[in-house]
């Protein structure tokens, strides 16, 4: 073969690689692509085609109609009135200026962030519901806001950026927005002074999901300012205040916020009134101008307390933005955690506690805080304040036990206050019951304050009465002694002997008036106190689960975490770092004043979320039977059949454990129907505040979004908490929906928690009480409330995986009470666990949490279902995260995730997990079926409205499209291998051999030469020896004939000249090997990169970082890999200079 020939070839043989290599491209792509979209098809079909919800039928639209109604009430009665001097409000005259960017429709915060933003169609603004209530407002300065080019977020789509890790994110989502001085002008004052004397200051605060309040100020439009907290006012919004206060004769501050503020300014003589609205949601800006109208009174009660001062928090070091520590030495990750180093001293339990100890009144309290008037410098608001039009006079009618009696170990006591209206308005009165417990310094921690019991009136219009009754058991008193340190031997709850005062107040810092009595009862528990071994509902012993402790008097406990290779204390004192505890016997040096640093994992570090757990086994198991035909049970069958009823073992044997593990891994938004029992495919949603689709990004479904959960809570009407569920129950039934994911029962540990509107309080009885109700209200529908999320998720900075250390005593006081309040007077059948580590132990593989405490001591039966999912398999490095096998061995019965699959389980083959499996199986059919028996027992119809299938027009889109394209790369296949034979020895222009015309030569010449190289301007393919011999190129391509002897010097520059045959084709061979090698190498490389993409793509969807992007985005820019898109650019280049190389032969390319 010529060395012609061999170019000939070689040059085909790369054309034909390149273009082998550009359909195998295309085909991975394919097959990714195909991969990705069905991995996650239940999240793309909701996105593109709609969940299947049915918000358009005649019953969803009266269930919202209701609903709306029901949200502007609870507004009305959730508002707290902070202040209003000399009558300001009601208003007299119904026309008023509103300043600040907060209170035009593009500032208005309905809801905070995340899942618990609520479904945000049709919802009314600050300004339209003064609208509502016929007051007028000023509409050029209202149009003069709306002018201005602001708004909270830069996504049009009004989704925020969940887990804002960046300053720039976190400024842009968060950041305060406010007009800048020179907005308000002399004419513009002038303008509304001329309108009305009224003026109604907005102030607002956002934040929500996947974050925490910061302790330095972020400014949208300007500069941050280190010196304010973003809780406390802006210099732009004090100097507007301060020009609004100079120009208005009647100033009212309304603070549309989803946490608690700095509000000293509200001292201001020249503010006359302020009110707390919170978050409205879609209908309370309604409720709340029919307050401002006078239409309803104010009866609403802080569930928080507010501090002039939020650092005089015992957690204000370890929570917010800055508040968490990381462990430095957990991998890649760093995995937060948090010391809950104020131990049970959360809100008001301080804040009394101290002022009852002096601590306000001390140097320390004066240095550290500049206090020099004890608890007025410390407190503004406290815990349950709130104000009316309207007053009250209160007398104790009857009391069961009288003061100065002895309590026994089982009692209840009743207390029935009879409460007049004395004021010229109607309104309802809210009655507190507080008690203060014996407390010896260094025995168990007690606070000096303690919320028993309340009740709320009727409307009592002027001159009436209403009687509260309030109830309480005297074990609602107890405390638990984790440590033994009261040296009697015992670890767990009791009740010391010695006096309980008992008092009736109006917040927790003020005693009520009694007509013709006292506000305070005493009474006394004699001694050796009681010890509460078990407990009274389920008559389960009850005692340390979570501690490991040997106390002096040689009690001892160990942790009970039988799944968990290795778990630890989860107050950390059997770890290296030791942790130092708020306590009561000595405030001064044990509250905590510095942030956390980084730590390293000491003893963790045989436990990080590197570690695969073993599935644990049990030699004892016996596997149970699947695919059963000796019953023949359907769900319809089930309906109330107790839980240890035999029944449910058999219908679950029916099943196949295909059928199990795909009822358990696929239960996000959802559970899917299984055909050999009867069970139809069941719908569930988002979120605390109402239904909403918000998780998939697209937050369009049409429902009632109810003021947040903390305005619920500040109604102190646990009537009005049942109304809102039974209330989301029929809208559930109306729409399609078996499942809510809410409501949410976690605390208030700190007023900087980012998702704080979505919970009640930061008292947990209050908590509990109401989520009880709420969730009662929802089950009587027929529709199951996932409370979330049991336990400690009461912060969300740095959340995934963080480690929260407590001592078990403030576990079980406060964290678990709202839960263990919703199974006993709730009657709750599902939970959703949290993120978060419980000590060292995943909360969702948490056997003593959730198996010990939540199934054995309370007698919950029903489903727990993770938080959203984020481990598919044992080698992802979401394990630290979630785990399946963990989870259902410890008891956490389904996995959020609307995708999941059987292959998460790394063991379904032992006796174990076939046990385990069947027993989540269980859990998940006897909670629909209890939910429904018990909306047929409180008379509801169960004939719920079935969702229906909703056709994923995408799937035979994305078919069809596979189909076309593998026919359009094998037809190309084809046409590379059958087109050459075609076109073998005759190119365009030649005779019957092949020789081309001294015409079509020259024209091939032109179209071949290339500018800048020869005498002539052209550089040439270099000819063979045998001078005037054609070559022939396929393609198309025209044929060079011969090179004219004045280049022949530039010919001896060629890469190829000035060899012979042998050498030209080993440097032939050589280059055409070399680029297919680095071609190779590439296509690997690309290869690589599609995968780390289709991870991150599939993270982006269900808005989780990836292990690979949290750490890539840690990188500075000019480190970090290069992108997809860059290597395929790059790809392509090489791929050119190939082609480049073969066709130019020239030394001086």
């Amino acid at each position: 073969m010529t060395f012609k020939e061999r170019i000939i070839k070689s040059k085909k043989q790369i054309l034909i690689a390149v273009q082998f290599v550009a359909m195998a491209i295309i085909i991975a792509a394919l097959i990714v692509a195909n991969y990705f979209c069905f991995a996650n098809a239940n999240v793309i079909t909701a996105y593109l085609c709609g969940s299947g919800l049915d918000d358009d039928s005649e019953e969803a639209q009266v269930a919202r109609q209701e609903g709306n109604l029901l949200a502007a009430g609870v507004m009305e009665d959730g508002a707290v009135l902070l202040k209003n001097e000399n009558s300001a409000l009601p208003l007299k005259e119904k026309k008023v200026n509103v300043f600040g960017w907060a209170g035009t429709d593009k500032g208005f915060i309905p809801q905070g962030t995340g899942s618990g933003t609520g479904a945000r169609n049709d919802y009314v603004t600050f300004l339209g519901g003064l609208e509502a209530a016929g007051i007028e407002y000023n509409q050029t300065l209202a149009n003069d806001y709306a002018a201005l080019n602001m708004r909270r977020v830069e996504n049009e789509s009004g989704n925020y950026t969940i887990e804002a890790s960046t300053d720039e994110q976190y400024k842009l989502n968060y950041g305060v927005i406010e007009a800048g001085a020179d907005f308000l002008t002399d004419a513009r004052i002038q303008n509304a002074k001329s309108y009305s004397d009224n003026a109604v200051i907005v102030i607002g605060r956002l934040l929500g999901e996947g974050n925490d309040y910061s302790k330095k100020q972020y400014i949208k439009y300007g500069d941050n300012d280190e010196s304010r907290k973003l809780q406390a006012i802006s210099a732009m919004e004090e100097a507007m205040i301060e020009k609004v206060c100079a120009n208005f004769g009647n100033v009212i501050v309304v603070i549309n916020s989803t946490n608690p503020m700095e509000a000293g300014f509200l001292k201001n003589d020249k503010i006359d009134a302020a009110i707390y609205m919170g978050t409205p949601g879609t209908r309370g800006a309604i409720g709340l101008a029919n307050l401002l109208s006078g239409e309803a009174t104010f009866s609403g009660h802080l569930t928080d307390t507010w501090a002039y001062d939020l650092s005089t928090a015992p957690s204000y070091a370890t929570s917010g933005r800055e508040g968490v520590g990381r462990y430095s030495d957990t991998g890649k990750v760093n995995l937060a955690y948090s010391d809950y180093s104020e131990d049970i001293y959360i809100g008001y339990k301080w804040y009394e506690t101290a002022d009852a100890d002096g601590f306000w009144d001390s140097e320390k309290a004066k240095s550290q805080w500049n206090i020099t008037n004890g608890y007025k410098d410390v407190v503004q608001y406290p815990f349950g304040f709130g104000l009316s039009y309207t007053t009250f006079e209160w007398e104790i009618a009857e009391i069961s036990l009288a003061s100065g009696g002895t309590l026994k170990k089982d009692d209840y006591i009743s207390i029935e206050i009879e409460v007049t209206n004395t004021g010229n308005y109607k309104g309802r009165e809210v009655v507190q019951l507080y008690y203060n417990p014996p407390y010896t310094a260094g025995g168990i921690e007690k606070s000096a304050s303690n919320l028993l019991a309340f009740g709320k009136t009727i409307e009592i219009a002027s001159g009436e009465s209403d009687t509260v009754y309030l109830e309480f058991a005297v074990e609602d008193m107890k405390c638990y002694d984790c440590y033994d340190k009261n040296g009697n031997g015992f670890m767990g709850y009791e009740l010391e002997e010695g006096e309980y005062a008992l008092s009736l107040r109006t917040d927790a810092h003020t005693l009520a008036t009694i007509k013709d009595g006292s506000a305070e009862i005493k009474y006394t528990v004699p001694s050796g106190g009681f010890k509460y071994e078990k407990d009274s509902v389920t008559d389960t012993p009850v005692g340390n689960l979570f501690t490991n402790y040997t106390a002096a008097s040689g009690a001892t406990s160990t942790i009970q975490e039988p799944v968990a290779g290795k778990a630890h204390s989860i107050d950390g004192n059997d770890e290296s770092t030791k942790i130092t505890y708020l306590t009561r016997a000595n405030f001064k040096d044990t509250f905590n004043y510095e942030k956390p640093e980084n730590r390293t994992m000491g003893q963790l570090k045989d436990d990080t979320m590197y570690v695969t757990v073993t599935p644990a086994t049990n030699a004892d198991d016996v596997a149970p039977e699947t695919n059963s035909t000796a019953t023949q049970w359907k769900m319809e069958d089930m309906l109330g059949v107790e839980y240890d009823d035999p029944m449910w073992d058999e219908i679950v044997s029916q099943m196949s454990l295909s059928d199990q593990l795909t009822l358990i891994a696929k239960g996000g938004f959802g559970t899917v129907g299984v055909d050999s029992i009867g069970l139809a495919p069941t719908t569930a949603s988002d979120g605390p505040s109402g239904f909403n689709n918000q998780v998939i990004g697209q937050n369009n479904l049409k429902a009632v979004n109810y003021p947040g959960a903390t305005v619920i809570g500040q109604t102190w009407d646990f009537d009005i908490a049942y109304s809102v569920g039974l209330a989301i129950g029929g809208e559930g039934a109306a729409l399609g929906t078996q499942g809510w994911y809410g409501p949410g029962a976690n605390l208030h540990r700190s007023p900087l928690g980012g998702r704080n509107f979505e919970y009640y309080s930061e008292d947990a009885r209050l908590s509990g009480i109401m989520v009880a109700n709420e969730v009662m209200g929802a089950k009587e529908k027929g529709v199951t409330a996932y409370i979330k999320h049991i336990a400690v998720n009461d912060s969300d900075t740095g959340r995934n995986g963080a480690y929260k250390w407590l001592t078990e005593q403030n576990l079980r006081e406060n964290y678990l009470l709202p839960f263990e309040l919703a199974v006993k007077v709730g009657y709750s059948n599902g939970m959703m666990s949290s993120v978060d580590r419980i000590g060292s132990t995943r909360v969702s593989g948490s056997y003593a949490l959730l198996t010990s405490v939540l199934r054995g001591e309370w007698g919950f039966n029903g489903t727990v279902i993770t938080d959203y999912y984020q481990c598919s398999d044992s080698s992802s490095p979401l394990q630290y995260v979630h785990d399946v096998d963990e989870c259902v061995r410890a008891g956490n019965s389904m996995l959020l995730h609307p995708d999941g699959s059987g292959s998460y389980f790394d063991d379904v083959t032992s006796n174990t997990a076939k046990k385990m499996i069947a027993k989540s199986a269980k859990d998940i059919l006897f909670t629909y079926a209890d939910s429904t028996f018990f909306a047929e027992i409180a008379g509801q119809d169960v004939s719920f409205k079935k969702t229906p299938e909703v056709f994923a027009w995408w799937k035979p889109v994305l078919i069809s499209a596979d189909v076309l394209v593998v026919l359009v790369c094998v037809a190309w296949g084809l046409l590379i291998f059958l087109l050459p034979k075609r076109k073998k020895a005759v190119a365009e222009g030649a005779d019957e051999n092949g020789v081309l015309s001294e015409e079509e030569n020259a024209v091939a010449f032109s179209e071949y030469a290339q500018p800048g190289s020869s005498d002539s301007g052209v550089l040439f393919i270099p000819p063979t020896e045998e001078a005037g011999e054609e070559v022939r190129l396929d393609d198309g391509e025209r044929i060079i004939d011969l090179i004219p002897e004045e280049t022949e010097e530039k010919k001896k520059k060629h890469w190829l000249f000035g060899r012979n045959d042998s050498e030209r084709a080993s440097a032939d061979n050589g280059e055409v090997l070399k680029g297919i090698g680095e071609l190779t190498g590439q296509i690997a490389e690309l290869t690589q990169t599609i995968k780390v993409a289709v991870d991150a793509l599939t993270a982006a969807i269900h808005n989780k970082p990836t292990q690979k992007n949290t750490a890539d985005k840690a990188k500075p820019a000019e480190k970090r890999g290069p992108t997809a898109k860059q290597q395929i650019d790059e790809l392509k280049a090489q791929v050119e200079e190939l082609r480049e190389l073969i066709k130019n032969s020239n030394s001086d390319k």
